[in-house]
């Protein structure tokens, strides 16, 4: 980090190098199995996935095929 920055850029550049917590995935999940893929387009869940880094989403993505052909399964 420089010697002379700002507040706001010094806690972007401590948080945004910490994992997505797991809380976060898991409330997408229970979204999405709650109320189904249309929970993906919902502002709370949107404004999670903001904050998801690239292993969330990784997972994430992972996780939504499965929960897809386990609907189609069942459906």
């Amino acid at each position: 980090m420089a010697n002379v920055v700002s507040l706001e850029a010094a806690w972007h550049e401590l948080n945004n190098r910490r994992p997505t917590p797991e809380a976060t995935i898991e409330a997408i999940k229970h979204s999405v199995r709650t109320r189904g893929l249309a929970a993906l387009k919902e502002p709370a869940t949107r404004e999670r996935l903001s904050r998801c880094d690239r292993a969330a989403w990784r997972a994430l993505d992972d996780w939504l095929d499965s929960f897809k052909r386990k609907s189609q399964q069942c459906g």
